[in-house]
């Protein structure tokens, strides 16, 4: 895979680099405050099993390591060094996070206890700590790796080295889990870089405008390609670092269904968890870069609203099952002019939040008329949100702490609402929101009504009843360029009584299919393959080859309003990835119910 970094002048990169380590600095207090609370919540849990007086020797060196941290943040302000001393501060700094991360990994081998209830709340604080300061720690990537390496690979290797095979496993999994870790941390360093060299790129190039007037033209259509090549980058990012987490998740479910000791689904539960949330914090960066660098153009249209909400409910009715919540969505024959990739996106985020921060009970999803515009709305028992907060919850990175300790923090940047108001702002619909704390929220977006009912009855469709076991014996052919995909997409279809068989393009798959012997009942196609190839087409030559419409459903992990126009307009369903594998389940299964009833 080429970096995205190898298009990039050194000088660029270089000044991207000082920008890191001067965040690294200025952010000392930050990263102080992380540290201590994770050391805090570290002794709590382990204060009745290990005795106080290491723990607080441990705690001493903690605090002396950030203290000494503070001198030299001190030290920085004062000299203020310029590029070509930052690798030399840079370096200091990873020092001090050498330091940090070998007490971190000193604590997790020292204090390991033999208690497994211990054992589980010493690894999710553990991974926790590295998870929690992904944002601080990935700005700079030799701090990056002087940290979480050695922090989380010594309690890697002291859970394997008690050798039974739950802890083999678990071991393995918290290896796989450090690795997507790494990986992510360092692929998103090259984004956060590229995206520092080309601001710095467009501020030369702001300038030489300003000082060469007769150069305006050309200035301006290299500012043009540095905004092409931004939204290229953007849309690589979104591909390949959704792949390895699409992968990850797939791998994750395949676990869960096999392991039925009680302790290992724990402890598969937490890394999933783990996943989700990384996965969630990325779609949310990468929206806000779309958002800030004008890369979303929204696409106007009469939408119903029916269906539309039809399709998201049934996206996010497992998770709404797995944390026993009832989610019902309100049938209504009324369309609004909007986006309906951008809408989709504005009612994801606001039903992911409802379903994240409801406790007990359930949510309501439905749209009321106000007049000449249509409010759709998000309804939950959730936690609430006090009065002071309810403006404030739209701004970027803000993030509320109720009164009584329970806080809207957690698996998240503060970014969800600020995408909302965002693509609302594009969309030019209004958005409102009614809380009352511990009782819950309603979330509404406001566009205007379309009075065209011939529309609504023509995306009408009959809810059907999928049966649990129609994937039994099924053949699913999978279309992927990424092997990982292809296996992780096997294993998970094997558990469901499914063959799957994978191929890296349509030829591969149809050859996979006639060693198999047996026509496929389905079709799973990624969008994006190798040598700019479609998964769209890749179907449709499959569809040619055996002469019938076989189902099929494509997967993308490209989140703009063209690549969903075009799976649509191909008759296709669409999943955005990372594919929850519930979500997937079910739609596989609906896909088939309809093929049969048909």
């Amino acid at each position: 895979m080429i970096s995205p970094l190898a298009s990039v002048t050194p000088a660029l990169v270089a000044r991207a680099r000082a920008d890191q380590v001067a965040t690294l600095y200025s952010r000392w207090h930050l990263t102080t405050l992380s540290m201590g609370l994770g050391a805090f919540i570290l002794c709590a849990v382990m204060w009745d099993y290990i005795d106080a007086r290491p723990m607080i020797g441990w705690l001493v060196l903690i605090a002396a390591n950030q203290a000494w941290r503070g001198l030299l943040a001190r030290a920085w302000r004062r000299a203020r060094p310029g590029i070509a001393a930052a690798r030399r501060w840079g370096r200091y700094w990873a020092i001090g996070s050498m330091l940090a991360g070998t007490l971190w990994g000193v604590a997790g081998w020292v204090g390991y206890p033999a208690s497994p209830p211990h054992e589980a709340l010493l690894i999710v604080c553990m991974f926790g700590v590295v998870m929690g300061g992904l944002n601080l720690t990935s700005v700079y990537r030799p701090a990056f790796y002087a940290f979480v390496l050695p922090a989380l690979v010594p309690l890697i290797a002291r859970v394997a080295l008690v050798g039974d095979s739950v802890h083999l496993f678990t071991a393995f999994v918290m290896g796989v889990v450090l690795a997507f870790i790494v990986g992510f941390g360092h692929r998103l360093n090259d984004v956060l870089t590229q995206s520092l060299a080309m601001r710095y790129e467009n501020v030369d190039l702001i300038g030489e405008l300003r000082e060469r007037t007769r150069a305006a033209q050309e200035a301006r259509g290299s500012a043009e390609a540095a905004n092409r090549a931004k939204s290229q980058l953007l849309a690589a990012a979104s591909h390949d670092l959704r792949q390895p987490l699409h992968a990850l998740g797939l791998y994750i479910a395949a676990l869960a269904a096999r392991a039925h000791d009680s302790e290992w689904r724990t402890l598969v539960g937490s890394v999933q968890a783990a996943a989700e949330t990384l996965d969630l914090q990325f779609a949310q960066l990468l929206d806000l870069s779309r958002l800030e660098g004008g890369g979303l153009r929204p696409e106007r249209q009469s939408v119903a609203v029916g269906p539309l909400l039809a399709r998201i409910g049934a996206e996010f009715a497992p998770q709404a099952a797995a944390r026993g919540l009832t989610l019902t969505i309100m049938p209504t024959r009324l369309a609004i002019d909007t986006d309906p990739a951008l809408c989709t996106r504005i009612v994801q985020n606001l039903l992911a939040n409802a379903v994240h921060y409801t406790r007990r009970g359930g949510i309501v999803v439905g749209a009321r008329r106000r007049g000449i515009r249509i409010a759709v709305e998000v309804v939950d028992t959730g936690v609430g949100i006090a009065p002071e907060h309810q403006m404030r919850i739209f701004e970027e990175f803000y993030q509320v702490r109720s009164d009584t300790g329970s806080d809207r923090r957690d698996g998240g940047m503060g970014l969800g609402l600020a995408i909302v108001r965002r693509l609302a702002d594009l969309l030019r619909h209004d958005i409102g929101v009614v809380s009352r704390p511990s009782r819950g929220s309603r979330f509404s977006i406001v566009a205007p009504r379309v009075l065209d009912a011939s529309l609504v009855r023509h995306h009408r469709a009959r809810p059907m009843q999928p049966t649990s076991d129609a994937l039994n014996g099924a053949v699913v052919a999978v279309i992927d360029d990424d092997a990982a995909s292809v296996d992780a997409m096997r294993v998970l279809f094997g558990t469901w009584g499914a063959t799957a068989v994978g191929g890296a393009d349509a030829e591969a798959l149809l050859a996979a299919c006639g060693d198999l012997g047996r026509y496929p009942d389905l079709i799973v196609a990624d969008l994006r393959l190798a040598a700019g190839a479609s998964g769209v087409d890749a179907v449709m030559r499959i569809r040619k080859e055996f002469g019938s419409a076989i189902p099929a459903l494509v997967i993308s992990g490209d989140t703009g309003s063209a690549a969903e126009s075009r799976v649509r307009n191909a008759g296709l369903a669409l999943l955005p990835k990372p594919v929850v594998a519930a979500t997937l389940k079910a739609a596989t299964v609906a896909l088939l119910a309809a093929a049969h009833v048909a």
